[in-house]
């Protein structure tokens, strides 16, 4: 059982209304207040006027939800790996953090036009996060793969590499992929510059011969 915030959404006739509601945990099941009313749930009863709303439900939400959200930061990161600057890619990143807390689904959303409420969400993001839940994908991470090889990503796979220390890799490097490292690593030139610490580059060393798949 989780102890959070959720978003319920209520059926009135033919109208949807969201209904902001606090959830906390309460006898095996949820109790939610707004105002003055309170309703019960429990795992064999259903909120008067709403969809049973069961906490796998909410897990799976929160799943696809985070799921948008690393597409997103993954897309920041790209960004700023290909060299475009932080207010440029920043608010990938933002929205992302948005969306990760987010207790309605963003599937719904997305479906029902309603991204654009986020506030800072514009129809480009909207479009690039409906492409993803449609294709895994977006035009916008393809557009950008034709510059920026997507390889590079692989080195943020070593512990210790975030996105700074990958973008000099590739900005200053040429360096795009786990193979291209190694390559570097084994050739000595890369160590030989000192731009990295001796910690930094033995983790480089280790996954290089023993990556993780």
């Amino acid at each position: 059982m989780l102890d959070l915030g959720v978003r319920l959404l209520a059926h009135d006739g033919e109208v949807d209304r969201e209904k902001y509601l606090l959830g906390w945990k309460c006898g095996g099941g949820w109790k939610c207040g707004r105002g003055n009313d309170t309703y019960s749930y429990f795992r064999n009863e259903s909120l008067p006027h709403f969809h049973p709303f069961h906490p796998p439900t909410l897990v799976l939400i929160m799943r696809r939800n985070a799921d948008v959200a690393d597409y997103l930061r993954l897309l920041h990161d790209f960004l700023v790996i290909g060299g475009h600057p932080e207010t440029y890619a920043g608010p990938y990143l933002r929205i992302a953090n948005v969306i990760a807390n987010h207790t309605v689904d963003v599937e719904v959303l997305a479906r029902d036009r309603r991204l654009k409420r986020i506030p800072g969400l514009g129809w480009m993001m909207e479009k690039t996060i409906m492409e993803y839940l449609k294709t895994g994908t977006s035009s916008k991470f393809d557009g950008y793969a034709r510059q920026t090889p997507r390889t590079v990503l692989e080195l943020m796979e070593i512990p210790g590499v975030g996105v700074k220390t990958t973008a000099i890799l590739f900005q200053s490097f040429g360096i795009s992929s786990l193979a291209a490292l190694r390559a570097a690593l084994q050739d000595g030139w890369l160590q030989d510059l000192k731009i990295f610490s001796p910690k930094l580059v033995e983790r480089m060393q280790d996954y290089v011969k023993n990556p993780v798949i």
